[in-house]
């Protein structure tokens, strides 16, 4: 009898192990349902802290065509703010509900781009920058880029990619290098989720027609995916922008901290 509980107990051990070591593959399947992505921006300028900042909100819910290797995106809700010396108004977002984007799922789904043919609804942000904010364009670059092997706990992958930002009131653009590291594996409901940790550095110069524009960026994200339906399900992502740019006062030394939290809509 002892001897057969031993084999069992061995027998159970291996087996847990073996499935421990099971890797998983994460993809872009079919995203869809409804997404609450919350963005903050918080500027200092010069020795002038926090004199200004912006915030905006969306409920946007996601179709995926699984065939056709696209994603439609649409906005629900919209909500945009801008403080500057203590007076906040209110930014135009009325057109927006309805109006929707199409993602692409390249690279063998392990990544969404903003899809060749699509437009990207736009909030006016005032004419400084010219052009104005896009949730395509945040989402896009906040969404990570899933790695090309299995993967379990502990796992690491590294990516670059182009990144586009709205940073003081200029946008940038340039290269982000992250690193990737997977810190658990759920299951959850007969699904199974994997929680990663994201540290990035990119450097940023002036997007084509703006204005005289550098920064270096360092980016944290918590993030979670769901395998089986191949879609991000949470995101913290917390991001710091030091540099210079050019306003109508002048040149001047700059700190952005932008704040993302992406959660089910509610």
């Amino acid at each position: 009898m002892k001897y057969l509980i031993l084999v069992l107990t061995t027998t159970l051990l291996l087996a847990g192990t073996m499935l421990a070591d099971n890797g998983l593959q994460v993809r872009y399947l079919n995203p869809s349902g409804s997404l609450s992505p919350s963005v903050n921006h918080d500027i200092d300028v010069g020795d002038r802290k926090s004199i200004a900042s912006r915030a905006f909100s969306f409920d946007l819910t996601m179709a995926g065509d699984s065939a056709n290797g696209v994603v439609t995106v649409t906005i629900d809700k919209a909500r945009a703010t801008y403080t500057a010396h203590d007076m906040q108004q209110k930014l135009g977002t009325r057109h927006l509900p309805t109006q929707s984007f199409v993602l692409s799922i390249v690279g063998e789904g392990r990544q969404l781009e903003l899809a060749a043919n699509s437009d990207a609804p736009l909030i006016n942000l005032g004419g400084m920058p010219a052009t104005g904010y896009s949730v395509a364009t945040q989402l896009v670059n906040a969404l990570p880029v899933l790695p090309q092997a299995e993967v379990t706990v502990g796992s690491e992958w590294s990516t670059t990619r182009e990144i586009r930002s709205l940073e003081c009131w200029v946008w940038g653009e340039g290269q982000l290098t992250s690193r990737h590291r997977v810190t658990a594996v759920d299951h959850k409901n007969g699904r199974t989720i994997v929680s990663v940790k994201t540290e990035a550095n990119g450097s940023l110069h002036s997007a084509e027609g703006a204005e005289a524009f550098n920064a270096e960026l360092k980016r944290t994200v918590d993030w979670t995916f769901d395998v089986d339906s191949g879609q991000i399900l949470s995101m913290s992502l917390e991001q710091q922008a030091d540099g210079t740019c050019v306003i109508p006062q002048g040149e001047l030394p700059f700190q952005q901290r932008t704040t993302l939290e992406l959660a089910p809509s509610v």
